[in-house]
C-alpha cells in the first residue's frame, strides 16, 4: 500500500470537496450547497473506510482478509442506503449531492498526477549529447 498516495488522495478529496461545495452554492444556492456538503462528507467517509480496509488487507494474512472484504461489501450496501435516505427522506438537492460526492472521483483521478517523480538522469552524461 502506497501510504504517500493514500494521504494525497485524502487531501485532494477534502480540497476538491470544499471547491465543489462552493461551486454548487454558486450554481444552485444554499440548497445546492447543502447537498454538495452532504455529498462531500459521504465521499470523505467512503474514502476513509476504503483506505482503512485497504491498509489492513495489505498487512494481514489470507484468513483475516476475508472479513475485510466482507466489510467492503457491507460498506457498499450501506453507502447505497445512506445515499437513498439522504436523497429521498432528508430531501437533499440531488444535483448538489451528486456534485459533492464527485470529490471522491476527483481525488482518485487527480491525486496520482500530483505526486512528482524524480526526473530520470542518464547514467552516462555523453548519452545526453547524442
Amino acid at each position: 500500500m502506497n501510504r504517500q498516495l493514500t494521504e494525497r488522495i485524502t487531501q485532494v478529496v477534502a480540497v476538491s470537496g470544499v471547491a465543489l461545495i462552493v461551486l454548487a452554492s454558486v450554481l444552485w444556492g444554499l440548497r445546492g450547497g447543502l447537498g454538495a456538503f452532504a455529498g462531500a462528507l459521504v465521499a470523505m467517509a467512503n474514502w476513509a473506510l476504503i483506505r482503512w480496509v485497504s491498509i489492513r488487507v495489505t498487512e494481514q494474512h489470507v484468513r483475516g482478509r476475508n472479513r475485510l472484504f466482507l466489510i467492503l461489501g457491507l460498506k457498499t450496501a450501506a453507502l447505497m442506503g445512506v445515499c437513498w435516505v439522504l436523497l429521498t427522506k432528508v430531501g437533499l438537492d440531488p444535483k448538489g449531492f451528486m456534485v459533492g460526492i464527485g470529490a471522491l472521483v476527483i481525488g482518485i483521478v487527480v491525486a496520482p498526477l500530483t505526486l512528482s517523480e524524480k526526473p530520470s538522469t542518464p547514467s552516462n552524461p555523453s548519452e545526453d549529447r547524442a
